[in-house]
Order: structure tokens, then sequence, then C-alpha cells
């Protein structure tokens, strides 16, 4: 059986599942380069498609993910796009809440199903039935499946899908049964996007600013009545209009401070909700999804609960994970522990040589990639790494990275300069599985999410006198645990970091040009390393130093 996942909305994506495996799954934003890609994911599922080596005539089922039908109308009505205003989109989640608690959301899946049906027949997918799985229970799915604790509490907080919000399932045997559901009042999935639009940043980047600010007591105190807990749920206040005296107060602090109350009140409610379910459902095993997920600091202070005895915290955690779940949610597929997010195009060494020639670049192939980049890592340069399967998710890990020393914070500001990135980016560290122990409290109770980027511990102090390169103002770190037999490469090169400097981790960034998406193919790769100031490309095994260009 052969399951094609789709999103289409906001961080549009495609998945592939074939007899029970997920074997690729990609954003659409890395495909048409459009930051949180609207454009219906006809690249992302070429793409998919293409990883697997098959056509669309051979697909047997189309799920999509979510049941909505506003982007398949905006996308046949353009016009009507430039009158969603945020009034109009707060009363479009109001209506998609009351649809949701009628029971009448089906009506919207069978118009959602009218308007992509024929879209589906367009582009080859004759046989296939096409069918549509709710928003929540495919972050749920994804979640649940992608890793190995068969009784776990699943929680998704995202912002609204479907009318909902909030949920909380009790997974047990491959089964996930819903116990709670808040639709898109809740003040939580709103909040930190609200935040961030004020201060014009990626709501994804909040943790990051935040880590550079104090809280003022005034703003605590506003935001923790904004973003409070109430019964099993949140509150359903909100952060109102450009009117909202609220927005005055924000407005007389800087940006980091604003940031770190915001983080603060965040991170004190949904512990507070996370803790009240686990007491509720005796279920210690959290398993976790949705876009407020993207928020590393959020993950490590749920470890921080006594009771959470473990934590999974799902790599493709926004809706660009959503085809994932879908097409697990119909396939059957049993539990499998995700060994890597690196499931999107995979490119020969071909592909990187003939992307090398039209950029008339040199084409000087390496023995051994991983001693070469180590070598200059170690002599203090920056390498821009280009190899493996693109990996889903908002971060790289080791396929599309930028790599340098973890423990001189000067080639870290430097690094972030010459990527275009803001001076108080998060920037990650890369470990070896063996030496995580040492450098970060806890992270055998978080192992899986440790191995994809997704929280951000506190470092242990001699690791951080180490490595202040890799290390935020808070004294929090994002670590890419390596595992050997997962990414054999990236474990060879931290080895041989370690040999020739003594230090355990290398610093790492995504590799992407300011605020454009992570790079997908050879020619992206190329295009972003020309644009910015990154001293080596590894492209494959060929490998491109700017100091010789210059000469």
């Amino acid at each position: 059986m052969i399951i094609l996942g789709v999103a289409d909305g906001p961080d549009a994506s495609a998945a592939l599942v074939v007899n029970g495996a997920l074997v690729a799954a990609v954003a659409q934003e890395r495909i048409d380069r459009e930051r949180h890609s609207r454009a219906f994911p006809s690249g992302a599922i070429d793409a998919v498609l293409d990883v697997a080596g098959l056509r669309a005539r051979d697909v047997d089922r189309v799920v999509f993910g979510g049941t909505s039908s506003h982007a398949s109308i905006l996308r046949a009505r353009p016009h009507l796009r430039d009158r969603v205003t945020p009034r109009w989109r707060e009363a479009y989640r109001g209506y998609q809440a009351a649809l949701r608690a009628s029971g009448l959301y089906m009506v919207e899946q069978d118009i959602a199903r009218k308007l992509l049906e024929p879209k589906m027949r367009l582009l080859g997918f004759e046989k296939a039935s096409i069918d549509l799985h709710e928003h929540d229970r495919a972050h749920a799915t994804a979640a649940y499946r992608c890793q190995d604790r068969s009784d776990a509490l699943v929680i998704t907080l995202d912002t609204p899908g479907d009318g909902a919000a909030v949920t909380v399932s009790v997974g047990r045997h491959l089964q996930l049964d819903r116990v709670f559901l808040q639709t898109s009042l809740a003040s939580i999935s709103t909040f930190p996007e609200r935040i961030a639009q004020v201060l014009q940043i990626d709501a994804i980047h909040l943790a990051s600013l935040a880590a550079g600010g104090t809280v003022p007591d005034v703003l605590r105190d506003a935001f923790t009545r904004q973003v409070g807990t109430q019964g099993d749920g949140f509150s359903a206040k909100g952060l109102g209009g450009n009117t909202d005296p609220l927005l005055a107060l924000v407005r007389r602090h800087a940006p980091a401070d604003v940031a770190a109350a915001a983080q603060h009140a965040i991170e004190e409610a949904v512990a507070a909700f996370v803790r009240h379910h686990v007491a509720r459902m005796r279920i210690g095993h959290v398993v976790v999804a949705g876009a407020l997920f993207a928020n590393p600091r959020l993950a490590a202070r749920l470890l921080a609960e006594p009771t959470v005895e473990s934590l999974s915290v799902f790599p493709a955690m926004g809706d660009e994970g959503l085809a994932i779940g879908a097409a697990l949610g119909v396939a059957g597929t049993p539990m499998r522990r995700l060994a890597t997010s690196g499931l999107g195009p995979r490119y020969t060494e071909t592909h990187c040589y003939k992307a090398l020639s039209v950029a008339s670049l040199p084409r000087d192939k390496v023995d051994d990639p991983e001693h070469a980049a180590a070598r200059l890592i170690a002599a203090g340069r920056t390498v821009a790494r280009f190899d493996g399967g693109l990996e889903v998710g908002p971060r790289a890990l080791g396929n599309r990275t930028v790599l340098f020393r973890a423990d001189d914070a000067a080639i870290r500001s430097r690094a972030l300069a010459a990527l275009k990135r803001r001076d108080w980016a998060s920037v990650g560290c890369a470990l070896l599985v063996a030496d995580a122990g040492g450098a970060f409290a806890d992270l055998d109770r978080s192992e899986a999410s440790a191995r994809f980027r997704t929280l951000a511990p506190r470092a242990l102090p001699a690791f951080a006198a180490a490595h202040p390169g890799a290390i935020q103002r808070d004294g929090t770190a994002l670590p890419y645990v390596v595992d050997p037999e997962d990414a054999p490469g990236m474990a060879t090169l931290l080895r041989e970091v370690r040999r020739l400097t003594g230090r355990h981790a290398v610093a790492q960034l995504d590799f992407a040009l300011g605020d454009e998406p992570i790079v997908c193919s050879p020619g992206d790769a190329i295009r972003s390393w020309r644009a910015s100031d990154i001293d080596a490309l590894l492209l494959g095994p060929y490998l491109v130093e700017r100091s010789s260009l210059d000469t």
C-alpha cells in the first residue's frame, strides 16, 4: 500500500508511506524557496515520489492533514487574500471553533474534498482514493507513531486548525483516544504568535530573543493573566488588536525583555497544563507536537517537571508534519523510533559536480570529506556541509548545516554575520551521544528530542565554560546528539574535531541565508554560500574554499 500524505495551507508539505514505512517527507518551502509556503505542495509531492522512485499512478491513497476548505478557496480566489486581515482571521477562527463545537465541521470537510479531488486527478492521481484527516489528529498521530513508548500521553498545542488548538490523547497499543479538546479560542494558541508579530519576528525565534532578556514584574503579571490555565485547559483571553492597552505596555519595554516575559508566561502555563493532565491520566511518558513545541526552551521546562518521566518532541512539530501524521494515520504502521529527519531529497555526486560546473566553481574532490571538514573547523574556519537527505522540520541537523568551533565566541559572531542572522539567533551544538551526559543533565529522559535539536536544556558548568560559542546568554544550548549508527558521517567529523582540538562539541547553524528556508538542492547551497561569507563549502565529496577563489 502506497499512501501520500499532503498538508495544504501554511507550511504546506508532502510525505510518503510505503507498506507501513515512512520513506520520505519534505516541506514545500524548501522546494519553492518561499518561507512558510502557502502554495499547493505539488513540488513537495513530486519530491517525495522521486525519493521513493514512484509516480502518481502508483499511489493507492492520498490523505490530507486537515479538513478545512479555506486554503483551497483562497487559492481559487486569490483576490480574497488581500482581505484576510487579523480581524478576519480571528472571525474565521471563531467560526471554526463554532463548527467544531456543533459537530457541523463535516460540512466543511465535504467542501474541502470536493475542491481537492479534481486537483489531485489533474496531477495524475487517477486511481487513488482521496481522504481527509483531522488537523489535530494528524499532529498527534505523527508524534505518537514516530517514537517507541506504547503507553504515552500525547499533547498537541498548535495555532488553530480545524477549530481545535489544544488536545490531550492517551496512546495505548497503537491506538489514540482523545480525552480533552479545547477549541481555537484558547489563548495559548494565539498569544505567542501575537507577541511575535508585535516584536516583528517569526514566532519560532521567540525563545532565542528571550534568552538575552530579563522578565519585568509588570509584564510577567500581565502576561500570566493572559495565558493562564482554567479548568482542564487554558484561559480564553487573548492579546487584542492595536488598541489593546496591554500593547502600549509592551512597547515601553525592550524587545528581549518582552520576549523573556512572554516566554516565562508560556512556560509556566504549559507546565501547569501538562502537570494537570499527567496527574489526571496517571501517565508520565509525554509525547508532544504542534507549532508551540517549536520552542525548545518550553520543551526543556517540561523536563523540569518531576512527574514527567520522559519527553518526546516530534521534530516536524509544526504544520509541515501534518502530511506525515495524515499518512501514518491511515497506514496502520507499527510504532517506530524515527532514526533521522533526513527524509527529503538526496543528491548524488553527479548532481553536485554538475551544479559546481554550472556555477564555474572548482570541482576538487576530497577522499575523506569529514576529515577535511574537521581540519578546517579546527583551524577556526566556518564550513557549510551539504550531504545526505534534506531534513524535515524547522531545524537542520548535519545534512544542511554550517559548522564551526564551539570554544570561541568570536567565531560564533562571525558565523552569524556571515549568514546574515541576528546576533541573538540561537546556535546549536553537535556532540556524540557518548559525550552528552557530561554536557547536559537529564537528557536520558528526552533522548529522542535531543537527537533532533528540539529542546534547550541548561548546559553543565564545565561544558559551558569549554564551549562558549554554543551557549545562549541564559546558559542554555540547543544540542544535536549524534548517534554514530544514525549519522556515521557526522560522528566521524566530531571524533576528528575532538582529536584535533580536545573539544567534544561543534557549533552549528542551519544552512540558510538570513530568513530564507534551509537549502534543499546543490544549486541552493551554492547560491546561499556565494551570497554569504562562510569560509568553505563541502558539497558532497567536493570542497570549495573561499580563500582559493580570491587568489
